[in-house]
């Protein structure tokens, strides 16, 4: 039998594979050095940053309806083979 795969190896996992993802895509990615900043990465392109938050898991696919409240201007979501992004809706 193998052995089950921490809940923080899975995140890890999903954060490396959205790394890759937008690296791919011409961004440029800087990861946090910490497990307690408000954003797992901030990436930059023609001038522009955003903060990116990561997570794994399909209960995530129904954000913003299952309304966890996410800090960062965008939602990456990792689930099995899939990467969808969510942009956070300015407040004025």
């Amino acid at each position: 039998m193998g052995r089950e795969i921490s809940t923080s190896t899975i995140g890890a996992a999903a954060e490396l594979r959205v790394c890759a993802h937008l690296l791919e895509l011409g961004y440029e990615v800087f990861r946090s050095m910490s497990p307690n900043c408000t954003c797992d990465m901030v990436i930059g392109k023609g001038g522009i940053a955003a903060s990116v938050e990561v997570k794994s898991g399909a209960r995530w696919r129904d954000w913003p309806s299952n309304r966890e409240n996410i800090s960062a201007d965008i939602l990456a979501v990792v689930d099995d083979c899939d990467v969808s992004y969510f942009v956070q809706q300015v407040q004025k």
